[in-house]
């Protein structure tokens, strides 16, 4: 969260779009269909990157960088959005073999843990940087 900020106040010019302007779709975008929808997108791409490699962390890390990569509209966003994508990955990856819908649904509540984060620092930061 704290790179995202520096990244912000060293590139100004990068500015996210005004999430609050429709407040109820963002917070269900961004806790519900989100989360849910990029771990479904996040299966079927372990699907391709494990014809490059079998090894978890690989295919984690491979994971985090195209995330972070779809990611880099907002600023900052892109880049610390590595970090989570990774452990999001790791997370996926591990619960797979236990249970399909249980790597999905955990996978999907710490992301939109991740995103709820996001979003209350966000206000946090703008209203700091409005005083």
């Amino acid at each position: 969260m704290m790179v995202a900020w520096l990244v912000r106040d060293l590139f100004p010019e990068n500015e996210n779009p005004d999430v609050w302007q429709y407040p109820v779709r963002t917070l269900i975008g961004g806790l519900l269909l989100a989360p849910l929808s990029e771990t479904m997108g996040m299966r079927y791409l372990f699907y391709f990157l494990r014809k490059i490699s079998n090894r978890l962390l690989v295919i984690s890390w491979l994971s985090a960088l195209i995330w972070g990569a779809l990611h880099f509209l907002y600023a900052g966003w892109g880049v610390h959005a590595v970090w989570p994508f990774f452990i999001l990955s790791l997370c996926y990856l591990r619960l797979e073999p236990i249970s399909i819908w249980r790597a999905i649904w955990l996978t999907t509540l710490i992301h939109a843990i991740c995103n709820g984060m996001s979003l209350g620092l966000q206000v946090v930061l703008d209203r700091m940087t409005d005083v």
